[in-house]
This record gives structure tokens, sequence and C-alpha cells, in this order.
């Protein structure tokens, strides 16, 4: 099954289909075990430093045999590629999904690199699943003793949001709500009206 229709059947099921990011081989295998138990599709993450550890490659080869060992739904994301090179890499080896986070730039240059990547990934494999993202989530990959504070600037505002799918032509969309990168020593309000704003433009899936 294509990645993009994994999704769109969870959408119209209203379900969620789970990220989980790895580093080693031991960690696909109980994620995969997990989704296998559960007979549910599953996202395989990895990040920059996590790919860095268990290898582009190797990460390919990994999941591609679970795949067929199992005969899940698996998808093997690149989670928050931050260049186009690293985008490049990853796209190169055969990953079948690819998070560009360029919520670092500016709007207009997150724009421009996104389409490059985009056009890029289309171009080596029509099915690959391309996200991007707007607005800007706080935080780091760790337990935060301290409460992260959210900027109103931070989320992601609904008409940028509509202009970045048009002109980057991604076919999915990371945006910030609230949410925050690690784990948070308090929770924070989740602006679930901003979501439902967001649903009313039409995305490829």
């Amino acid at each position: 099954m294509k990645p993009i229709e994994i999704l769109k059947k969870a959408q119209k099921g209203k379900y969620a289909v789970g990220q989980f990011n790895v580093s080693t081989d031991e960690q696909i295998r109980a994620v995969v075990e997990v989704a296998q138990e559960l007979k549910s599709p599953v996202i395989v993450g990895t990040s920059e430093k996590e790919r860095e550890f268990i290898g582009i490659e190797q990460a390919v080869a990994l999941v591609k045999t679970w795949q067929e060992q199992t005969c899940l739904p698996i998808i093997l994301n690149a989670d928050h590629c931050k260049s186009f090179g690293s985008a490049k890499r990853v796209i190169d080896a055969g990953y079948s999904a690819i998070h560009f986070d360029g919520s670092d730039l500016d709007f207009e240059k997150n724009i421009k690199i996104t389409k490059q990547v985009v056009e890029y990934a289309k171009k080596k494999n029509p099915e690959i699943l391309v996200e991007g993202e707007v607005g800007y989530l706080r935080g780091s990959s760790e337990v935060h003793k301290e409460k992260v504070e959210i900027k109103k600037s931070d989320l992601t505002k609904p008409n940028q949001a509509r202009e970045f799918v048009k002109k980057t032509g991604v076919d999915s969309l990371a945006l910030a709500i609230g949410t925050v990168h690690g784990i948070d020593a308090e929770v924070e309000k989740l602006h679930l009206d901003r979501l439902e704003e967001k649903k009313q433009f039409p995305i490829h899936f």
C-alpha cells in the first residue's frame, strides 16, 4: 500500500497512525512486532541524529525486510530533515516518506526549499510522501524540567498554511497548535480551533 493510501484510509476511518522514532534494529523490531500484534499500520521514523547512528541504507534495508516478512503497511519516514542535502540522501536511499522541516527559515525560504524537496522526491519516486512544516515547535527530545513557553507567534497561521500547501505541493503538513518537542513539565493547552480552521482547505490526501 502506498504511504498516502495508508494515511487516506486512516483519515477516512478517523484513527491515527503512530510514528515511533528509532535508532537501532532492536527498536525497529519492537515497533513492528507490536504493530503486527495489533494488526496496525505504523510509521517508523528516524531523525537526522538517529539516521547517523543506525545508517540510512541500513534503516531502509531493515524496514524493507520487516515489510516483506509481516506484510504490514509500514512507512519509513525521514523525520525533521533540515536541509535539501539531508532530504536528498534519504530520498536516494529509498525512504518511503520524508518530513522537511524548514520551520527555522523565514516563510518564503521555507516555501522555496520545500518545493525543491517535493520536486526532487516526486521525480525520484512518485509514491513518496512529502511533509512540510509551518509554524515553530519549541523544545527538544528530552524531559523538560521547566515549562516550555509557547508564543502566539509560534502557532501556524491558517492563511500561511494555505499558501504553503498551494506553492509547495506537499502531501501533508506539520502544524504548530501548542505542542512541543520532548516531554513538557506541564501539559499545554492545544489550539484545536486552529486545527479545525486548517481542515477547511484542501491538501493532497
